[in-house]
């Protein structure tokens, strides 16, 4: 990456970090509406490259885009409202706010949000216990930077994708846990599309 590059990202404006906090806010307002309802899930994931392998093999097009570069750390919170569901899987909507940090090369962080819908296919489903294939595709998203260490987009709006197992217990609390993959590009939609990967996030969410 260019020096000029570098100064560009420490110079950007106003309007491009404003438009991230701005989305968060209205998503926040429309999770907490969600959230009256029934059949939500509130969940955390993290990746730390110190515990979790960065060589976990990840599928192809069109499933999972193609990055530049995978992080070192990252942490992810978010809410899922299920839509609806019957006996083979469920579909739900989505949002959630990740951190990213990268540690070695040119060491940097950033933020993004992300709304989404999310699918579920049932390998297990028995009464309190569920083993199950997620997968979520084009969410959109928003970076509070257009370049992020090595990698770097034409835009501050990507989308996400999301590809994982869960094992539900009722037993437990009403706990999930959630083993995936995300990658953050644009699509090769716009001429600069570096991407970002999280090789392997884990993770808990609750059911209320």
């Amino acid at each position: 990456m260019s020096k000029n590059e570098l100064k560009d990202k420490k110079e950007s404006c106003t309007f491009e970090t404003m438009i991230p906090r701005t989305f968060f806010f209205l998503l926040l307002s429309i999770s907490a509406l969600t959230a009256l309802e029934k059949d939500n899930r509130v969940y955390i994931h993290g990746y730390d490259n110190r515990v979790l392998s960065k060589t976990v093999p990840k599928l192809p097009k069109p499933w999972m885009w193609t990055a530049r570069l995978k992080v070192d750390r990252s942490l992810s919170v978010g809410l899922e409202h299920e839509l609806m569901h019957n006996s083979y899987g469920a579909i739900f909507m989505g949002a959630n706010l990740s951190y990213f940090e990268t540690l070695y090369s040119i060491p940097d962080e950033m933020t993004a949000v992300s709304v989404y819908l999310l699918s579920r296919l049932y390998i297990i489903k028995k009464k309190g216990v569920e083993l199950f294939v997620l997968y979520s595709p084009a969410g959109p998203t928003m970076l509070s930077q257009k370049v992020f260490s090595t990698t770097q987009w034409s835009l501050p709006f990507v989308f996400q994708n999301q590809i994982g197992f869960g094992l539900y217990l009722k037993n437990y609390a009403d706990l999930e846990c959630i083993i995936k993959q995300c990658h953050y590009s644009n699509g090769d939609l716009f001429p600069k599309n570096g991407g970002v990967d999280i090789p392997l996030s884990v993770g808990l969410s609750f059911r209320f």
